[in-house]
């Protein structure tokens, strides 16, 4: 097997559930790219997602460098 170079990227990722048994639960957090200490606060998972196809070379504009939807 050749010896092949691989991409890595390295997040941190915490998240917490928020709600009761009256309403949904939500599920909150953060992730931190952590070579270049970029993090975002997100309200769902579906802004964790945005996030990590940026970083990941998706080029989403919905998502803004700085980690802030525009």
């Amino acid at each position: 097997m050749a010896d092949e170079q691989r991409e890595e990227q390295l997040f941190v990722v915490r998240l917490w559930h928020e709600g009761s048994e009256r309403r949904a639960a939500d599920w909150r957090g953060y992730v931190e790219h952590v070579t270049s200490k970029q993090r975002m606060y997100f309200p769902d998972l579906a802004d964790l997602n945005d996030f990590l196809h940026f970083r990941l070379g998706g080029g989403d504009r919905s998502t803004a460098p700085d980690g802030k939807r525009p």
